[in-house]
């Protein structure tokens, strides 16, 4: 098991009222926000700190209200201050 910072950028493309979305690393739900800007120029920054072992991982952006046609995106993803890719909401931590 080792230790890895993970720093993501969320953003949101939406119409109405802010949305919230859920990050989750695997299937462990690690933050729960609301949503508050509207453009492409902001984004939330989230930083976690994760203890996993090395691979192939799950790091993905959920809305809340699934109804809600909002669009989530995470970039600019870096795993203990290297930039990595993000593929099918799949990260390779190593």
């Amino acid at each position: 098991m080792m230790e890895a910072v993970i720093s993501a950028e969320v953003y949101c493309e939406w119409d109405t009222e802010p949305p919230a979305y859920r990050l989750y690393f695997g299937k462990d739900l690690l933050t729960e926000r609301t949503y508050r800007w509207r453009n492409d120029e902001y984004f939330i920054r989230e930083r976690i700190l994760v203890h996993t072992e090395p691979g192939t991982h799950e790091l993905k952006v959920v809305a809340v209200n699934p109804a809600h046609q909002d669009k989530f995106s995470i970039r600019n993803v870096y795993i203990n201050n290297v930039l990595s890719p993000v593929v099918n909401n799949q990260i390779i931590i190593q």
